[in-house]
């Protein structure tokens, strides 16, 4: 069974995206690029969750672009919200651009899976499926939960949702999440 917690490591790391904010905004390029290597996967997940893998990487280059013009106005508190902040706005930007709708390919999920480090190749697997049996505003909700390892405020306050929405909205792909688990494993006992 598949068991999604958040680890130490991650704690720190937000504490440490925290000082990396305030250390690009006096220019510190070496924060900036240690800064871009902790929260990619992260960030380009979320993006993929509103764009097409290529508007995504684009949205990626601007959601940096704009993070480090913008980091001086980063005030201590949740990094990673901010951070998600700037990619939710570069990414209604290019879908008022672009209108598109889109799943996840297979190329998209390799780039989320390569972030995914605490997972068993076999566990990627079977969340890639239970992924697909989401509503897009699940899957958001699931994927800045567990690969960006927000909190349930902090996601209310990104997607403009209130927060018992979100905890009903995580509770119920949950849910849709282990009856497909339950329905894949009773089929695949029917044909052992």
């Amino acid at each position: 069974m598949i068991i999604f917690t958040i680890s130490a490591e991650k704690e720190n790391a937000a504490q440490d995206t925290g000082s990396q904010l305030i250390k690009i905004a006096q220019g510190d390029m070496e924060a900036f690029s240690s800064l871009y290597e902790n929260t990619k996967t992260a960030v380009y997940a979320f993006l993929l969750s509103y764009l097409s893998p290529h508007d995504a990487e684009d949205a990626m280059q601007d959601t940096y672009v704009a993070l480090f013009k913008s980091a001086g106005s980063y005030k201590p508190g949740s990094p990673m919200a901010w951070i998600f902040g700037i990619a939710k706005n570069t990414a209604l930007m290019k879908l008022r651009k672009s209108r598109l709708d889109t799943t996840l390919s297979e190329e998209e999920w390799s780039r989320i899976e390569e972030g995914s480090d605490e997972l068993t190749p076999e566990d990627k697997h079977v969340l890639r499926q239970l992924l697909t049996g989401l509503a897009k505003e699940e899957q958001r909700i699931i994927l800045l939960h567990i690969s960006a390892g927000m909190k349930f405020r902090e996601i209310s306050e990104l997607l403009c949702l209130p927060l018992p929405t979100v905890l009903s909205k995580y509770n119920r792909a949950l849910k849709k999440m282990k009856k497909a688990l339950k329905e894949e494993s009773e089929h695949g006992q029917q044909n052992a």
